[in-house]
């Protein structure tokens, strides 16, 4: 039996959701929260049938449904998506607007196009964007609003300065613009944030990218704290999985760790 999300709990007692990640939108975390699948890998259709994330499929239903379709066709309640992985939405004939890189869809479907034509059904205001700078410009009264601004994963926070690629907003800037649209419900609202890549960094030893990446995850609880009350909010920091900093030897005091 599946069971019930949190985020639907949540959608069923009339708050506002949101999600906001760093990683792919259909990642592990955040996919969690509103999918219901077998294997964490199966983002997208292509995935499903891979030699290499696909055997277990004989065993399902020859109508699963992919985590990406799972998010656009079976989640009306979530008001806001952003983050990374336009792949999981895009068809394999569609090219990324960054990258030069085909989506990963092999059934055709274009799932932006799929939620942009939902949200037109119920008559509700709606924007999709795909850079910081389209974000910024989102009008704050939308009801729905689904970013993805890279083609997997976002960057890390500082490459966005190092690298130039400042078309993507911070952790910071996604929570800020989430608790704007979605603070607008009387019955309040559920905001789901993950610093992804504090796990990434460490996952690819590079400990200083981890740490700033620590100090993005931050930025954007002051932000959140900054735009809600603290009387009526209940703001929870946890990692679903967490990681140590390790020093071989005996280094001496104040020899570098990164």
């Amino acid at each position: 039996m599946m069971m019930s999300g949190n985020l639907d709990r949540k959608g069923h007692n009339g708050k506002s959701v949101g999600i906001v990640t760093t990683a792919r939108v259909t990642h592990a975390t955040p996919g969690a929260a509103y999918a219901k699948i077998p294997h964490r890998e199966w983002e997208t259709d292509a995935d499903i049938v891979s030699p290499w994330f696909g055997s277990d499929r004989r065993n399902c239903d020859s109508s699963l449904k992919d985590i990406a379709r799972q998010l656009v066709e079976d989640n009306h309640r979530i008001h806001v998506v952003m983050g990374g992985g336009r792949r999981s939405l895009m068809n394999n004939k569609t090219m990324d607007p960054v990258h030069n890189k085909p989506g990963k869809r092999i059934d055709g479907r274009d799932l932006i196009k799929t939620w942009e034509s939902k949200q037109e059904e119920k008559g509700a205001r709606y924007k999709y964007v795909w850079n910081r700078e389209q974000m910024e410009e989102v009008d704050d009264n939308v009801d729905y609003l689904l970013g993805l601004f890279d083609y997997s994963h976002m960057a890390y926070d500082s490459d966005r300065y190092e690298k130039g690629t400042k078309s993507q907003p911070s952790l910071a800037d996604m929570t800020a613009k989430a608790i704007k649209i979605l603070r607008k419900n009387k019955k309040g609202f559920f905001l789901f944030v993950e610093g992804a890549a504090i796990d990434l960094g460490h996952h690819a030893n590079l400990a200083h990218k981890a740490l700033l990446e620590g100090i993005a995850l931050d930025r954007a609880v002051k932000t959140a704290t900054d735009l809600t009350q603290e009387a009526d909010t209940l703001t929870m920091v946890t990692a679903d999985h967490s990681h140590v900093f390790n020093i071989a030897g005996y280094p001496v005091r104040g020899h570098p760790i990164l």
